[in-house]
């Protein structure tokens, strides 16, 4: 395997490990206020959203297998979402 193929294997690019623009990324995502407010936000969001969509079962106990993983994602995409947002806010992509 060439030199340029094992650098591009190990995520290397002609400017190094990591290019700029990904430097910039990884700090947004390992930055504690982005985090914060992510994880606030999903807390929020993701308990409306669970009680809406299925608080009658959960007052009954009626927990099924399909809850075991729609509650979890109910609380994960709007982290996701706060995240993406903030990203694409304050680093454009282009």
């Amino acid at each position: 395997m060439g030199e340029v193929h094992q650098a591009a294997a190990h995520g290397e690019t002609a400017r190094g490990r990591w290019g700029p623009r990904m430097r910039r990324y990884a700090r947004f995502l390992l930055d504690p206020a982005p985090l914060r407010r992510s994880l606030y936000t999903a807390l929020v969001v993701g308990s409306v959203l669970t009680a809406v969509n299925h608080g009658e079962m959960l007052l009954r106990g009626d927990l099924s297998q399909g809850l075991l993983w729609q509650i979890p994602v109910t609380f994960v995409v709007p982290f996701l979402v706060t995240m993406w947002g903030g990203l694409i806010n304050s680093h454009p992509l282009a």
